[in-house]
């Protein structure tokens, strides 16, 4: 069986390539960027998904039997869905490629759970309720797969955090060890995390065991809160926690938004916005895709210490410590 992954050199696109590797068959990684991981370069193939022509070339070459497209702009700063081609018109090039080529494996797309603003529980797969660009560009793209005749699977991932990941939860581990991390207050809200490791079992096993046209988000089936989580880090870092008022991140938040929006700073360490993320809980029910998991993988899940862990291992080599 043979496996195609688009965005193979992004964070989840590495890990899912790593996983993919132990297997027996064949897994072509494609990425404009080449690999994190040096390991994977035997596997990579140079590729722009708004390049019809040479996905055309790619799919006729390889015939795939899975494709999982991860290709995608995933941060938060672009001002119009314009600014998100690749998650728009990259997905429709794909779908359209893997139709002209009678494709007749799964495809599956890896979308976001901010096709619904955070903290909104959607009532069926397609309420959607977006409030960023980067939002709505991955509605029209799922909006695609669904119009299309593939066989499909969508996998929402939530805030998901591990190795070779970047922004924001490397900012939040590298701001816990350096002792700079401040806690809002009493606040200890439940977020959907997801340690990558388990993220990507739950992506191959979607492939080989979710029901055609099906949607999942893509979360550890243990909750934990943003409190736990900074403690687990900081205690494993050697560090203290420090609370901070909400009504003080209020107006740091509000700072942010001045600075930004006077072009002072494009990306400012605090907004409104990202304040309000943080005291908002999410929550999305697991219990189909882990059961999916347990068929393909077993029982085993990695915990919340035992991730912590594998992930500071990471980052000190990383840093060659």
């Amino acid at each position: 069986m043979t496996t195609l992954v688009t965005g193979g050199s992004g964070f989840i696109g590495t890990n899912l390539v790593g996983l993919l590797r132990l297997q027996s068959d064949p897994v072509i990684s494609l990425d404009v960027r080449p690999p994190q991981d040096p390991a994977h370069a035997v596997d990579f193939e140079t590729l722009d998904v708004l390049d019809r022509a040479a996905l055309d070339g790619v799919i006729a070459r390889f015939a795939p039997d899975v494709v999982y497209h991860l290709a995608a702009r995933t941060d938060l700063q672009g001002i119009t869905v314009g600014a998100y081609r690749v998650n728009v018109d990259g997905t429709r090039n794909l779908v359209d490629s893997l139709e002209a080529a009678q494709f007749t494996g799964r495809l599956v797309m890896v979308s976001s759970m901010l096709v619904c603003r955070n903290g909104y529980e959607p009532e069926h797969p397609t309420d959607y309720r977006p409030d960023t660009p980067y939002g709505e560009s991955k509605v029209v793209a799922e909006q695609v797969v669904r119009a299309s005749a593939l066989d499909w699977v969508i996998c929402r991932p939530t805030s998901i955090w591990g190795p070779w990941f970047a922004a924001p939860y490397r900012d939040f581990f590298d701001s816990v060890r350096a002792g700079r991390y401040v806690h809002p207050g009493r606040h200890d809200v439940v977020k959907a995390f997801g340690f990558v490791d388990n993220v990507v079992r739950q992506l191959v096993s979607a492939a080989g065991e979710a029901a055609p046209s099906s949607t999942h988000y893509l979360s550890d089936p243990h909750e934990y809160s943003v409190r736990a989580f900074a403690d687990q880090v900081a205690q494993a870092s050697g560090r203290q926690l420090r609370t901070v008022p909400v009504p003080l991140l209020r107006l740091v938040g509000l700072g942010g938004d001045v600075a930004k929006r006077l072009g002072l700073m494009e990306a400012p360490a605090l907004t409104s916005f990202r304040l309000r993320n943080m005291l908002t809980s999410s929550r999305f029910d697991m219990t189909e895709i882990d059961e999916l998991v347990t068929r393909r993988f077993g029982p085993e899940r990695i915990d919340l210490a035992a991730a912590v862990t594998a992930t500071m291992r990471w980052l000190d080599e990383q840093e060659g410590r």
